[in-house]
């Protein structure tokens, strides 16, 4: 769906996305930055190789962004409450579309199958957030939100 379709339809399945954006971004930073830690070994708390400032740096992004949990419980309890995951469910034929681009092409062979996995995963995981306990959900909150965020990092 063009982005101006998109805007003007209502769903607006990309602003249904920003705590994903937010937090999911700053998690992966995170984790990337404290292998970098490990990859130099004894020498990732020695300053020379800027490696702990990286990682120092990157642990303060997640509280800037409004602390991960938070915008998890976003996601699951707003976003997603909003419209019963009508805008996600959007987005997920959007991916639904790319991932049949990409069928059939051998060389893309690896990347249809795990998306192919992680969407069904997503789509299921949604529908049941939005039909359960909203306490239920917000317990499930930040595993979904990691869990988008990779499926949709991937499409």
């Amino acid at each position: 769906m063009p982005a101006r379709r998109r805007r003007d339809s209502g769903a607006a399945p990309g602003r249904s996305v920003d705590p994903v954006v937010k937090a999911w971004c700053t998690d992966l930073g995170v984790e990337i930055a404290s292998m970098g830690v490990q990859v130099h070994g004894g020498m990732g708390y020695i300053e020379e190789t800027g490696a702990a400032q990286y990682l120092r740096d990157a642990r303060i992004a997640p509280i800037y962004e409004g602390t991960n949990g938070i915008q998890a419980n976003d996601l699951v309890g707003r976003k997603l409450g909003r419209d019963q995951g009508e805008a996600a469910r959007a987005l997920f034929g959007e991916m639904r579309v790319t991932l049949a681009e990409l069928g059939g092409k051998p060389e893309w062979e690896t990347m249809h199958r795990g998306l192919a996995a992680g969407l069904d995963a997503l789509e299921h995981a949604t529908a049941y957030l939005v039909a359960t306990d909203p306490a239920l959900a917000a317990a499930g909150s930040t595993p979904y939100l990691a869990l988008f965020g990779t499926v949709a990092g991937a499409g």
